[in-house]
Parts: C-alpha cells; structure tokens; sequence
C-alpha cells in the first residue's frame, strides 16, 4: 500500500485540523489494508459487519497508540483537541463504510462509544518498546478473534501479531512521525 505521510507544500505549522484529517484519512486507510491482507490470507469470508468491525477495532488500534505519541509530545489541551478531532474523522469514515455496507444506523456514536472503552482498555496496558506493542497486539488479537468465524478464532491473533501488526507499525510509524513533525518519520 502507497501512503503520502508527508505535506505537499511546508506552510509551517498545520493546524490541528488538518494534522487530524491526514492521520485519520492514512489510519483508514492502514485498516483497510490489513483487512484485504487477512482475507488474503485466507483467513475465509468475513460477512459485512465482520468485514465492519475488524476495520473498527484496528483503527481504534492506530488511534489508541497514537494518543501514546500525542500524550508525551503535546500539552493536555492539544492532546484533547487532536484526540477529539482524529476520532471524529476515523468516526466519519467508518460511519460511512458502514453505511454502506450495513444499511442505516447510528454507526458514528456507536464508533465513538466503542471507541472510548478501547482506550480506557488499551490505556491500561503499561511498558515500552516492542513489549508494550506486543502486548497491545495481543488486546488487538482477542478482540479479532471475537469477531471472526468459529474456524478462523485459532489464528486469526497469530496472524495478525506476526504479519498484520509489524505492518501496521511501519505505515503508523511512518505517518505519525511525518505529520506530527516527530522528526523520525
């Protein structure tokens, strides 16, 4: 998957707007991929709202450890704002896609509801370094494996810890140290 993780023109210092809209746009982007990465793998046929729900828990994924990023380099007030707007934005795409595929609903509060326990959840997973990326995999994984098909429970944690998640990382790495102007990306 090609990604643009770099401004098209240095204006200086971007809003937070724009700053959330680009990580939100590359974050559903990330999902998406990795979606069309495990039915490669074989993994089966998942239904619509599987299809659906795995896309929202690997966004919610990318938003949770961005916060991490946000939270040691932005004052409590831009990490707030940041937060609220990248949520929104991933909330928008996935009330979208949902639409789509699953007809009406209220699927933008339900992403924001749901949103806000995987934080609480994520957030209370300690460490640092591969260990702490590993065991938020492994919160990823179980909520995959809640979602997929009888069959499919066995690996579907596996694959996406072993393939899927290091994948994940590159492009979040990538994107988060370009767009919030960390200097490693």
């Amino acid at each position: 998957m090609r990604m643009r993780t770099k401004w098209f023109k240095n204006h200086g210092e971007r809003t937070t707007d724009e700053t959330s809209s680009a990580l939100g746009f590359i974050f559903w982007q990330i999902s998406i991929d990795r979606l069309k990465s495990l039915r490669k793998a074989d993994i089966g046929v998942f239904s619509p709202q599987q299809s659906i729900d795995i896309l929202r828990e690997i966004s919610m994924f990318l938003i949770h450890n961005a916060d991490r990023i946000i939270h040691e380099r932005f004052s409590a007030e831009e990490r707030a704002e940041l937060l609220q707007k990248l949520a929104v934005h991933v909330a928008d795409n996935y009330a979208g896609n949902a639409l789509d595929a699953l007809g009406s609903g209220d699927y933008k509060n339900e992403y924001i509801s749901r949103l806000n326990e995987r934080l609480s959840e994520y957030s209370a997973i300690i460490g640092s370094g591969e260990g702490l990326r590993f065991s938020l995999s492994r919160t990823l994984g179980a909520h995959a494996e809640a979602i997929v098909p009888e069959k499919d429970k066995p690996w579907v944690a596996q694959q996406l810890i072993e393939i899927e998640i290091p994948e994940v990382f590159d492009k979040f790495d990538r994107a988060c140290g370009s767009l919030l102007l960390l200097g490693d990306g």
